[in-house]
């Protein structure tokens, strides 16, 4: 299976009750099984991706600079890009076994050949420096050549095997949109004391 195809996952439950009748002995028990089909990939609960690439021996340092100043970024700030693109839940860049690996580890909404064809436009937007062209087979042309970056990108999905989400199917813009709500309802209430 491909890095973008979508594969699905089934769960399954079991609750065993005992329910009172109208004259107050005990129904016999009653065991209720609910399966569940979910998509597991680009469509789960909690669309993401996590890649790891080889650090090109040397460029360590390099990397970790490169991540530290996307770190200086005023990422949530409205007007910038990233921001604008309002897919971006929770994204984490680390350097792992002796900083000879770099590991991304994103959750966003939609499919990830999309996600990252916008994260190639914000980059070249920004004119920043991806953390990954410190690795082993990042294209140099990137830039001006975003299907190159895809597929750098894309071969170094890592499967996901479990993933889970505390508000499951929801978009960034549907948390934004219900916290302004609550914080409008807040000031509301406030006013009204």
């Amino acid at each position: 299976m491909s890095a973008t195809e979508a594969a699905t996952a089934t769960y399954t439950t079991e609750t065993t009750t005992t329910a009172p009748t109208g004259s107050g002995a005990q129904a016999p028990e009653v065991t209720v099984v609910t399966t569940v089909t979910m998509p597991t990939g680009n469509n789960t609960q909690a669309p993401g991706a996590t890649l790891i690439a080889n650090v090109i021996p040397g460029q360590e340092a390099n990397c970790r600079k490169a991540i530290e100043s996307l770190g200086t970024l005023p990422l949530n700030d409205p007007n910038h890009p990233l921001d604008k693109l309002g897919t971006v839940h929770f994204f984490r860049l680390l350097l792992i076994n002796n900083d000879s690996q770099l590991l991304l580890s994103i959750i966003f909404d939609g499919d990830t050949v999309q996600y990252v064809k916008d994260f190639h436009d914000i980059f070249v937007r920004i004119e920043g420096t991806p953390a990954f062209s410190y690795c082993e087979g990042f294209p140099e042309n990137w830039r001006e050549d975003q299907q190159a970056f895809v597929d750098f990108y894309v071969g170094h999905l890592v499967p996901t095997i479990m993933e889970y989400s505390y508000y499951p199917f929801v978009t960034c813009r549907e948390v934004r949109k219900a916290l302004t709500a609550r914080e409008s309802f807040t000031t509301m209430l406030d006013q009204m004391q």
